[in-house]
């Protein structure tokens, strides 16, 4: 019987050319799974299987004779320069043990469609073994059961350091109820949208969180609605602490999850249509609550024109006041649309939304220093004489001056 021992058991050449063999019994297929059509392969035959154990020891163990069928599978359609290759770039134990939950958890026909094409494309050697070094041999297992051969190398092709950065931001109880649902999608989507936005963006482990903490269906709308640009963008405009669960981005996909007509006519567009600049201090200054409420009652163009043509801190202070009082203001700037097509109209418009803002800025740091005065805090409510005393606080402080 086989023993855990500290070294790899000792397999007799008998074995190994039973393994060998046993391909011509358990072969599940006739084709041949190669991602790079046209080449002819050189796969293993007794004498290259043995310069492979002798070279590699550190492969063999007990679960290789527990699985002589799937052994042979992969033997028989993994091509020997294509294996030497994968694995002069994969540390030894890291292989042994990927390869051994591979034995245990894949069907003979997960190697033959997944896994001796992925080792043939050369094209993703270094992604694949980039990979492979950081991937839990257990989430290899969940990858090569639900995702086709051709969408794991469309998905290789992006950045591995994008890529591996992707992955490891994404809890390990989560990684396939968020990550594997991305890979299932479409070969185009993944390749026009999954790729090139690894390559864009500056911070993939954000992407990682976002993909971890949304709900999967919520994460495939947005992915398919916005373009690449766009999506880099406010990525790449966003915080750790807008990723944390209550965090800015992720209440608001958290809070339309069940609302998918929502997100479709109006959460979409006021993404993929807004400055990335002004719709994130947007996302960060009103509630998930409150956006999706005025969302339901405003169109997203009348929103839109109040971000464009008012003082950006400033409607973003109004649209988290009284929710009647934001819808107001939203109709009112849409009624506006065509009056600030005019540009001295826009500017003085903006001119005034800026002296406004200043105004309540300066009010409101008058009442600060009232609060202060009297021993409470800036976030204590507001006592009547807190004006005065914060006017009276402002000069004293100019004559220390």
């Amino acid at each position: 019987s086989c023993r855990p021992s500290s070294s790899p058991p000792a397999l007799s050449p008998a074995a190994l050319l039973v393994m060998a063999a046993a391909e011509r019994l358990c072969d599940p297929g006739s084709g041949r799974p190669d991602v790079e059509l046209g080449r002819q392969p050189q796969t293993f035959g007794p004498c290259s299987l043995l310069a492979l154990t002798c070279r590699y020891p550190r492969l063999l163990s007990c679960t290789l004779l527990r699985h002589p069928c799937r052994t042979g599978t992969l033997l028989r359609h993994a091509e020997v320069q294509a294996v030497r290759g994968l694995l002069e770039l994969v540390p030894p134990d890291t292989a042994r043990n990927i390869f051994r939950e591979l034995l245990r958890g894949v069907n003979r026909r997960g190697f033959f469609d997944v896994v001796a094409p992925l080792v043939n494309a050369t094209a993703i050697r270094e992604p694949l073994a980039s990979l492979l070094r950081q991937l839990d041999p257990h989430h290899a297992v969940e990858i090569v059961n639900a995702v086709p051969a051709e969408k794991l190398a469309a998905a290789l092709e992006a950045p591995p350091a994008a890529l591996v950065a992707v992955m490891g931001a994404v809890d390990p109880d989560r990684f396939g109820h968020a990550l594997i649902p991305l890979l299932q999608e479409p070969t185009p989507l993944i390749r026009g949208t999954f790729v090139p936005l690894l390559e864009r963006i500056s911070h993939p482990d954000r992407l990682g969180a976002i993909i971890c903490r949304a709900e999967a269906r919520v994460l495939l709308w947005i992915v398919r609605g916005l373009e690449v640009t766009r999506l880099a963008a406010l990525l790449d405009l966003l915080e750790p602490a807008d990723l944390a669960p209550r965090g800015a981005l992720m209440a608001l996909l958290q809070g339309a999850a069940d609302d998918p007509e929502l997100v479709d006519s109006k959460v979409l567009p006021l993404l993929r249509r807004g400055d990335p600049a002004q719709v994130v201090p947007l996302l960060r200054g009103v509630s998930a609550a409150q956006l999706l409420a005025l969302l339901r009652r405003v169109g997203t163009d009348n929103l839109l024109r109040l971000l464009e043509n008012a003082n950006a801190e400033l409607a973003v202070k109004l649209c988290s006041g009284p929710l009647e009082d934001a819808v107001r203001l939203c109709t009112v700037a849409d009624g506006l649309g065509e009056v600030m097509r005019n540009p001295l109209a826009a500017r003085a418009v903006r001119q005034g939304t800026d002296a406004l803002n200043d105004l309540l800025q300066g009010v409101q740091s008058v009442v600060d220093r009232g609060r202060e005065s009297r021993g409470a805090g800036r976030d204590g409510s507001y006592q009547f004489g807190d004006v005065a005393r914060g006017l009276l606080s402002g000069r004293a402080q100019a004559v220390d001056g």
